[in-house]
C-alpha cells in the first residue's frame, strides 16, 4: 500500500499533515553532488516541452504508465487551478537522469500562510515516486535533496504521499533530508 511522508521545517509540526505516516525535522546542509545539475520547471511550456525525454526516461526505468508524462499532463490539467509547477529535474553529461514532479500549494493553517511542495497527484493517483534509473536513483535522490535544502526559504512544508514502501523518496528522504523528530 503506498505510503505519506511529511518533512517540515522543526519550528512546524507535522502534526499539521493530514496524517503524516513518517515525520522529520529539517537539517540545512548545502552538499550537492556535482555530478548533476539541477533545474526547476515552472512553467507549462517549459513541461511540455519535457514530454518526449520524460517517457523515454520513464520507460527505460521500467517505471509504469502511471510515470509518463501524459499522467503528469492530466493530472496538472486538474490542479492547475490551485498550484503552481516546480518540477525539479535533474541532468548530467548524457542527458536528463532524474524527474522529482512536484507543485507548489499555497494554503494557510489559520494563523501562517504555508508553502507546500508535494507530489503532482491527483486523488485517483495510486502512486508516485522519482523517476530515475535504478543505476542513477541515489545520486539523483541527493541532488533534490541539496536542491531542497537549497532552497529551503521558498517552501515551508513537503508531504510525498502514493509512496511505495520501497520507493526512491521514501528512503533515501529520510536519510538525506530529515532524521526521525
Amino acid at each position: 500500500k503506498p505510503r505519506s511522508a511529511a518533512i517540515s521545517r522543526c519550528y512546524y509540526k507535522a502534526a499539521l499533515c493530514t496524517p503524516p505516516v513518517l515525520s522529520f525535522t529539517f537539517h540545512l546542509d548545502n552538499r550537492l553532488p556535482s555530478s548533476l545539475n539541477v533545474s526547476i520547471a515552472e512553467t507549462e511550456e517549459e513541461f511540455r516541452q519535457l514530454s518526449a525525454t520524460w517517457n523515454r526516461l520513464a520507460s527505460a526505468c521500467g517505471d509504469s504508465l502511471l510515470f509518463q508524462h501524459e499522467w503528469f499532463e492530466a493530472a496538472w490539467a486538474w490542479r492547475r487551478q490551485n498550484a503552481s509547477l516546480s518540477i525539479f529535474l535533474a541532468r548530467d553529461a548524457s542527458g536528463l537522469v532524474g524527474i522529482m514532479p512536484l507543485i507548489r500549494v499555497c494554503e494557510s493553517d489559520g494563523i501562517l500562510p504555508l508553502r507546500r511542495l508535494e507530489f503532482l497527484t491527483v486523488p485517483d493517483t495510486q502512486l508516485c515516486d522519482l523517476i530515475a534509473a535504478p543505476a542513477d536513483r541515489r545520486r539523483v535522490s541527493e541532488a533534490f535533496c541539496a536542491e531542497l535544502r537549497r532552497r529551503n526559504n521558498e517552501w515551508d512544508r513537503l508531504v510525498l504521499r502514493f509512496l511505495d514502501d520501497g520507493g526512491t523518496a521514501l528512503g533515501d528522504f529520510k536519510d538525506e533530508l530529515a532524521a526521525p523528530s
